[in-house]
């Protein structure tokens, strides 16, 4: 238990400091990081320290069913969001060189991401996941009786966790599902995982070898209670990010109305994601990939790409080649300050 909690330690200590590196750079370069993420980033860490290295709950899992499920809570429902909603993949694309940048951007556009961070897959996987580590008695069995298996076990549904999250709560990654399907997706899942809490709450006999009865009940209550207040959590916080982008959407509609100019407002999906940022220099034609479907993410016939220094917004119509020109440069400025006083306001 003790070379466990070490480990565990030093890998969240490692992550950590990563992440605050990345922020740094950032701020080096004039940009400005939103504080909240590091503390989600920091939270799903601490959740994760909860989880894997506490005395209280690490080293009771395999005696304790409320521990074990409360556990089980810690690694898919509670930590991962906190981890998505820290982006660290985009701020990795963002504090990195600019070769380095281009390849995070490709893998990130990459079919094998999209294939990865599916509804279609991640959804059975999660569901699925979430039911065979609770119910069947012999996978709970096994996992106690081998350590190794079990310590695989948390990684697992940490992985599937992250994975499941990721198209829900992040959109600079993956395809993302529309606004109605995240809100459905997250509603749908709570009355399943309400039936798996009601399944070991009613159980005639204990869980696993070692537990009692009544521990395996009040494990049940648990696992609802918390299953059920977590998924309102992160419906709510969806809810909140589909009303700000449609907010965003209707203020920029505004004012191409009023500007006249339907191209001063279409920015690509990937930039207003903040996938690409690139410090400034010549100018660097990125390849347009495949965009999503989606009003949000329909431009105009040109194609607008951002390169970002310290301090300014240049933007390029890759099809006429017009750098830095009206209506772009007032466009990009407009699209920067507007950003900041979102986030600010976040």
């Amino acid at each position: 238990m003790a070379v466990q909690v070490v480990l565990v330690l030093v890998v969240l200590v490692a992550v950590v400091a990563g992440y605050a590196v990345g922020v740094g750079s950032l701020r080096r370069r004039g940009r400005r990081w939103p504080p909240w993420r590091l503390a989600a980033w920091c939270a799903g860490t601490g959740a994760l320290w909860v989880a894997l290295g506490s005395s209280a709950i690490a080293g009771r899992d395999d005696t304790n069913v409320a521990a074990h499920l409360l556990q089980h809570l810690l690694l898919m429902m509670v930590g991962p969001p906190m981890l998505v909603l820290g982006r660290p993949l985009v701020l990795l694309s963002q504090s990195a060189s600019r070769r380095m940048q281009s390849r995070i951007n490709r893998l990130l556009r990459s079919g094998a991401v999209a294939v990865v961070t599916s509804p279609w897959l991640t959804w059975p996987l999660y569901l699925g996941s979430m039911y065979v580590m609770i119910t069947d008695r012999s996978v709970y069995d096994y996992l106690i009786l081998h350590p190794v298996a079990h310590h695989a076990s948390h990684l697992a549904l940490l992985t599937v966790g992250c994975l499941y999250w990721q198209p829900l709560l992040d959109p600079g990654v993956g395809r993302r599902p529309s606004d109605p399907a995240r809100i459905l997706a997250v509603m749908a899942n709570m009355p399943f995982e309400v039936l798996v809490g009601l399944w070991v709450r009613f159980q005639g006999r204990p869980l696993g070898p070692g537990v009692t009865l009544a521990g395996t009940h009040r494990g049940g209550e648990l696992f609802v209670v918390g299953a059920t207040m977590t998924s309102t959590v992160w419906l709510a916080v969806i809810v909140v990010q589909a009303a700000r982008t449609a907010w965003r959407e209707e203020k920029r509609g505004r004012r191409r109305l009023a500007t006249g100019d339907p191209t001063a407002w279409s920015v690509p999906w990937w930039v207003e994601a903040g996938l690409l940022d690139h410090p400034a220099g010549e100018g660097r034609r990125l390849g347009s990939p495949r965009r999503p479907p989606g009003p949000a993410r329909r431009g105009s016939e040109l194609d607008v790409h951002r390169v970002v220094g310290p301090g300014e917004g240049r933007w390029d119509d890759a099809r006429l080649g017009a750098w830095d020109e009206p209506p772009f440069r007032e466009a990009g400025q407009q699209l920067l300050e507007d950003d900041a006083q979102l986030e600010a306001g976040q």
